[in-house]
């Protein structure tokens, strides 16, 4: 069987169930600041199509992802 896993990776919460979970609450965020997640991806496929789906995101937001040791900047 084919399987694609997608989790969001939180160590910092602590949570005595482990580090992964399937949502990620963020609140607002402040000015001149920023927000990282840091989302871990597995599956048993040779490779994967992964999508957006951005919504409600202000003008002024810059959305951004690190994949490998590159930083890449994207109109996601």
């Amino acid at each position: 069987n084919t399987y694609v896993a997608f989790s969001s990776m939180r160590p910092d919460w602590e949570h005595n169930l482990g580090d992964r979970f399937a949502h990620d609450f963020q609140g607002p965020v402040e000015t001149d600041s920023w927000i990282e997640w840091n989302l871990q991806m597995e599956s048993s496929a040779d490779s994967v199509h992964v999508g957006w789906n951005l919504v409600e995101i202000p003008e002024e937001y810059e959305i951004g992802y690190n994949y490998g040791d590159g930083l890449f900047f994207h109109d996601l």
